[in-house]
C-alpha cells in the first residue's frame, strides 16, 4: 500500500520527471556523429554545350554519409537529398567517369558530409549531339466507362505536337509519342485534362511542352423503342419465292443520350439472309444494322417465320 500511495503522491511531477529524462537521453544521442549508407537519386548536369546524355547512365549512387543523428533524423523526416554530377567538357560519344566524393553535389545536406562513393565508381556515359524535331502525340486512353456510360466522338489531344529535345541519333526514329495513361474506369462526365506526356525510354530526352490537353466526352446511355420496322428479304435463290411472318419487327437500341432523338427508324435496317436456304419452312434471326454508337437491346421477334417455294 505504501509502494501504491508513493506512486499516486505527485503523480504529475513524476510524469515530467521521465519525459524530461527522456528529451535528455534523446538530445545526447542525436548530438553523436553517425556513419550511414544512403542511396540518392543521380543526376548528371551541365554536358559541353551542344550534346547531351543518351542511353541508360545510372539514376542512384550509393554514398557513405557522416553528421550528427539530429541531421539524419531530419532529411529521413522532411526528403531525402538528391546527388548531382556535373558532366567533363569532354565533346565525345562515350564518356569514362571516375566517380569520387569530390564529383558529388548533394541537395539539402546541411551539416552532412560524404565520407565515400560505395556504387558506382567507374562507369561510361553515352552522349550524343543535340536536335529536336515535332512528334505527334496520341491519348493513351485506358479502361471502360461505367456501366450505363458511353464515350462519344474523337478524343481530341491540344497541341497536338510537341517539340522533342535528345540525342540526334535517338530522335530521328520517333514520330510519335503518348501520353501517360489515362483511366477512365469511373468517369461519368465528359474528360478535360492536362496530362504529361510519357517521354520514350532512357535519358536526355525532353519536350516542349511537356503536357497537353486530353478532351473526350462521355455521356449517359438512353434507350429507344423503333416499332414496326420493315423486314427485308435478301439472296432469294432463283426461281424462289418466300413468304415471311410477320414482315415488320421491333427492335430496341441503346446509345448517348445526345444523339437518340436523333435516330430514326429510316436509320435501322432489318433483313433476312436466305442464301443457301432451301425450298421448306425456317425460323430465321433478323439482322439489324444500325449507326455507330448504338447498339441493339432487344429485337422482337428473335426469329422469323420463313416460307420457301
Amino acid at each position: 500500500m505504501k509502494v501504491l500511495r508513493w506512486i499516486k503522491n505527485n503523480i504529475d511531477l513524476k510524469i515530467w520527471s521521465v519525459v524530461l529524462a527522456l528529451l535528455v537521453w534523446f538530445h545526447v544521442a542525436t548530438e553523436r556523429t553517425y556513419d550511414i549508407t544512403y542511396s540518392a537519386n543521380l543526376e548528371f548536369i551541365n554536358p559541353p554545350k551542344g550534346w547531351t546524355v543518351v542511353g541508360n547512365p545510372p539514376e542512384v549512387v550509393s554514398l557513405r554519409l557522416r553528421g550528427r543523428g539530429k541531421q539524419i533524423i531530419f532529411h529521413r523526416i522532411f526528403g531525402e537529398p538528391e546527388a548531382t554530377v556535373e558532366l567533363p567538357k569532354t565533346k565525345s560519344r562515350r564518356v569514362r567517369m571516375n566517380l569520387t566524393k569530390d564529383d558529388i553535389i548533394l541537395s539539402r545536406k546541411g551539416e552532412l558530409r560524404i565520407v565515400s562513393v560505395v556504387s558506382p565508381t567507374e562507369f561510361h556515359i553515352a552522349m550524343d549531339i543535340s536536335s529536336k524535331k515535332k512528334v505527334h502525340i496520341d491519348a493513351d486512353v485506358e479502361g471502360d466507362v461505367r456501366k450505363g456510360f458511353v464515350r462519344v466522338g474523337k478524343t481530341t489531344v491540344t497541341p497536338n505536337e510537341v517539340e522533342l529535345m535528345g540525342g540526334r541519333s535517338k530522335i530521328g526514329k520517333i514520330a510519335r509519342l503518348r501520353t501517360e495513361p489515362i483511366d477512365i474506369g469511373s468517369e461519368t462526365r465528359s474528360v478535360e485534362r492536362m496530362v504529361a506526356v510519357s517521354l520514350p525510354e532512357g535519358a536526355g530526352y525532353r519536350c516542349k511542352p511537356d503536357s497537353v490537353l486530353v478532351t473526350f466526352a462521355i455521356e449517359k446511355k438512353v434507350q429507344k423503342v423503333l416499332e414496326y420496322l420493315p423486314v427485308v428479304v435478301t439472296k432469294v435463290g432463283s426461281r424462289r419465292t418466300a413468304r415471311i411472318s410477320p414482315d415488320h419487327a421491333e427492335v430496341t437500341l441503346e446509345g448517348p443520350e445526345s444523339m437518340i432523338d436523333s435516330i430514326k427508324p429510316g436509320d435501322v435496317r432489318v433483313s433476312l439472309d436466305l442464301s443457301g436456304k432451301g425450298k421448306g419452312s425456317h425460323l430465321i434471326p433478323p439482322k439489324i444494322t444500325i449507326p455507330d454508337h448504338f447498339e441493339v437491346v432487344s429485337v422482337k421477334p428473335e426469329l422469323i417465320q420463313t416460307d420457301i417455294e
